[in-house]
């Protein structure tokens, strides 16, 4: 689950990604529901599945057990699975 320090960072990532055409996105709000792990963002671009776990901008937070193993299955089926932690490495993602 995305902490409240990241929360401004997703914030801008999906604003950002709302106004490109032809880009489908969705955000995550984990969760007890789902299976541990699953990234922030899932996206689709240009035929590409990406996946995008969000850290906060200051450095802090390590990347969870379960959510490298995510990221790592996700790569594994051909999809692009990304850690970011600022808004420009985001946009760089649909270039």
């Amino acid at each position: 689950m995305t902490s409240s320090l990241e929360t401004p960072l997703k914030d801008k990532c999906m604003r950002w990604a709302k106004a490109q055409p032809n880009l489908w996105i969705v955000k995550i709000l984990g969760g007890g529901i789902q299976e541990g792990g699953i990234p922030d963002i899932l996206a689709c671009y240009k035929g590409r599945f990406i996946a995008i776990e969000l850290k906060r901008p200051d450095g802090e937070g390590a990347l969870a057990i379960r959510q490298d193993a995510q990221l790592r299955r996700i790569k594994k089926a051909g999809g692009t699975a990304v850690v970011i932690d600022n808004l420009e490495d985001f946009k760089r993602i649909f270039k």
